[in-house]
């Protein structure tokens, strides 16, 4: 927050007060940063269109149906639902996060909105910062998952066809 504080205000020195420099800068960086803001949402959709095509195009070839002791946790098809769903939620959020930046960065310009500004950043703060410790929170359970779906892959490619799972077939003891 004081890094900005101190851009808007070196920015503003670049205008002379003579000419309005206060109201000419503000309305110079407002454009600037606008200008920012399209270009990252710009990068933001083709982003998550090309993430979408990889998904729908990894769904046969490296997406498969998530089995657990023969039986169906998950078809293909939930789970690109599921990665297309939580693509488009991460879209929404980001989205947020930064409509939440502009207007702060925004208000950040006038002296009756810093208040309002200084609000919104400690409030995107300590969202982000409740969202990275959650996330956190829960990566170890996401390493056994990981590790099960592994050894679980690893499990399919030593299979045996039936009749040789058995030491001695001809006799059927196990």
């Amino acid at each position: 927050m004081e890094y900005l504080t101190e851009w808007v205000e070196a920015f503003r020195g670049l205008f002379p007060d003579s000419i309005g420099g206060r109201h000419v800068g503000g309305v110079v960086a407002i454009l600037l940063l606008t200008c920012i803001f399209l270009l990252l949402r710009w990068i933001g959709k083709r982003t998550a269109i090309s993430l979408t095509t990889r998904i729908l195009n990894a769904k046969g070839s490296r997406i498969h149906r998530l089995r657990f002791q023969k039986q169906e946790i998950l078809s293909a098809e939930e789970i690109v639902a599921i990665l297309l769903g939580t693509l488009r939620i991460g879209s929404k959020l980001a989205l947020l996060a930064m409509v939440f930046v502009f207007l702060a960065s925004v208000c950040i310009f006038y002296p009756g909105t810093q208040g309002l500004a200084d609000r919104l950043f400690n409030f995107l703060a300590s969202t982000f910062a409740l969202v990275f410790n959650v996330i956190v929170g829960y990566l170890p359970n996401l390493v056994i998952i990981a590790i099960v779906i592994v050894l679980r892959r690893q499990d399919h490619s030593n299979d045996l066809p039936r009749d040789r799972a058995k030491p001695y077939p001809h006799t059927g003891i196990l």
